[in-house]
């Protein structure tokens, strides 16, 4: 028969077990994630860091830039999604290449690679005007790295 603490010593090493696998198992895309059906996210395994022209469910061989063309401006959350976000400004020529890639809009996506996955994914809906643009981030993990890849603006007095 078992006394009372050794119930109780039960309970709680049960306890902390159960909180333990819960924590640990693994977690379904969180709500701040794509929308995107997996099957229609591409292969990026190999592919260098930087943002891709897809066009028609095809990815392009080339980035239309890599992130030694942006400054990151700001980053934050949007409230009523949980997803993170981010905006860039670009140099002139990576802008001019986005620009040529989002005038004709239809079947064409955007597909920011970092480290071999995508960090973002977006239908082209609007022609990118401008050297400044903001996205999303799919996967707030790879968002994170990407963030080490592109040099945070500075700040003019």
């Amino acid at each position: 028969m078992c006394s009372r603490p050794m119930i109780a010593r039960r309970a709680a090493l049960a306890a902390a077990t159960a909180l333990l696998l819960v924590a640990c198992a693994p977690r379904a895309r969180p709500a701040a994630s794509c929308d995107i059906p997996s099957s229609e996210s591409p292969d990026v395994t190999g592919r260098a860091n930087g943002l891709y022209g897809m066009k028609n469910g095809v990815l392009l061989d080339a980035p239309i830039f890599r992130y030694d063309a942006l400054t990151r401006t700001e980053a934050g959350v949007d409230e009523a999604s949980g997803k993170r976000w981010l905006r860039f400004e670009m140099r002139d020529d990576a802008a001019r290449a986005l620009q040529a890639f989002t005038a004709d809009m239809e079947g064409k996506s955007v597909v920011a690679v970092v480290d071999g996955a995508v960090a973002a994914q977006h239908k082209v809906k609007a022609k990118i005007e401008g050297t400044t643009f903001q996205v999303s981030c799919c996967d707030p993990a790879v968002c994170e790295r990407w963030l080490t890849h592109v040099p945070v603006a500075s700040r003019r007095p």
